[in-house]
């Protein structure tokens, strides 16, 4: 299911909510150099032949931008306002979205960029053996709607990327073409030991579906039932493979009404229940976008299969353009609720369960003076949280999300 407005149209947002420029929102003490490389320098494609062993996590960002010079002041450091000097504000929300790693376990989480792809990356997930890449992505230089142009009215795609091809593309695979009569791929997953794949996808006469593939594109097999009334998305593997938690949306006409829940099922599709059924909308909210209050969304389960948490719609007109999304947990026996952060306001989404403990996810909290709104990646364990980026890349839309865990062949 996809996850935010475009940034367009929170870029129009923001900044009409802003009002004129403020001052302030910079850092107090001289901003150092961030010895960036201009993005319009390197090398189209992959950037590295395989992550880095010391690299936990790998997460989608426009960090790049700000290379740029014209997001620059003195000495290289990012400018003050830079997200409101116009030259730099258009290369920002015109960049796309490239893969980078992080090493999450060193206090200082140093980042590396893997991508440097042309076209918008919407989703990353790492194999174990941390040289294959499944990124959903588009338009990428393909006309799919026929109108003779390449642009965001073309689907976004499945694609696997080798890192150690040597190809300038990394050995980019389409993986529409590997299986044909399928669109709209969503939330592609890796199984922990690396030899499955399960996405949702669509077929010209039923609307998103589950599906498992063999990692070398043979024996797909149909998990969710087309007989079935929902949709079905953002499907994600246990840690030990045996089962697969996703939402289901009621289907139903549009402007839904009815929010999505959260799903469990063993990984061949047998033994499907119910862990919610989304929220309530007690004021009459109006939805979020598409969404109706309450939806349910990135749900991921526990090392233990013990506990899902996932992400809710509270609030539609809270948090400027972005809505409140709050994070909660749920038993794999359907009770136990629970909020899993305190933050007054805020969008919380796309978790990803890890080691030891450890759930990595997006934070974006909206502010008037749009240098102080931010996007980045925290971590949370035992209840304490810790905000993975600094100033200036969790200036939004700089600032990391979607970030997976990258599993091992012992798992994940």
């Amino acid at each position: 299911m996809k996850r935010c407005v475009s940034g367009t149209l929170l870029v129009l947002l923001i900044l009409l909510a802003a009002g004129p420029s403020c001052e302030g929102g910079a850092p107090t003490a001289t901003p150092a150099p961030l010895g960036l490389p201009d993005p319009r320098t390197l090398p189209a494609g992959v950037l590295i032949d395989r992550i880095p062993p010391q690299a936990d996590l790998v997460f989608l960002a426009r960090r790049h931008v700000l290379g740029c010079p014209e997001c620059q002041g003195e000495r290289g450091a990012a400018h003050e306002r830079f997200i409101v000097q116009p030259d730099c504000n258009t290369l920002v929300y015109s960049a796309q979205r490239q893969v980078y790693w992080m090493d999450a376990d060193d206090p200082a989480h140093p980042v590396g960029q893997i991508t440097n792809l042309p076209c918008e990356v919407h989703g990353a997930t790492p194999a174990p053996d941390r040289v294959h890449l499944l990124v959903r992505a588009g338009p990428c230089g393909d006309d799919t709607d026929g109108d003779g142009a390449v642009s965001e009215s073309d689907e976004t795609r499945l694609y696997l990327l080798d890192l150690s091809d040597g190809a300038a593309d990394g050995g980019m695979t389409d993986w529409s073409e590997k299986l044909p009569g399928l669109i709209g791929f969503n939330n592609a997953d890796w199984s922990p030991d690396g030899s499955r794949i399960v996405f949702s996808a669509s077929q010209s006469w039923v609307r998103h579906r589950l599906f498992t593939v063999a990692a070398d594109g043979t024996d797909l097999q149909q998990l969710t039932s087309d007989d079935d009334a929902y949709l079905d998305f953002d499907p994600a593997w246990s840690w030990d493979g045996r089962r697969i938690v996703f939402n289901r949306l009621p289907e139903q006409p549009q402007p839904w009404s009815r929010p999505s829940g959260v799903w469990v099922m063993d990984a061949d599709g047998s033994n499907l229940r119910q862990l919610t059924a989304g929220g309530a909308n007690p004021a009459g909210q109006p939805n979020h976008g598409p969404y109706p209050m309450g939806l349910d969304c990135d749900p991921e389960l526990s090392p233990d299969n013990a506990r899902a948490v996932f992400c809710r719609l509270v609030d539609s007109q809270a948090n400027g353009p972005f809505g409140n999304w709050f994070l909660y947990l749920i038993g794999a026996d359907g009770q136990g609720f629970t909020r899993l952060s305190k933050l007054d306001a805020g969008r919380e989404m796309v978790p990803d369960w890890g080691p030891n403990g450890r759930i990595a996810y997006t934070r974006t909290v909206y502010h008037q003076d749009p240098m102080q709104v931010t996007q980045t990646l925290v971590l949370w364990q035992d209840g304490w949280e810790t905000e993975l980026e600094a100033f200036p890349f969790t200036v939004f839309p700089l600032g990391g999300e979607a970030a997976k865990w990258i599993p091992t062949l012992a798992g994940r």
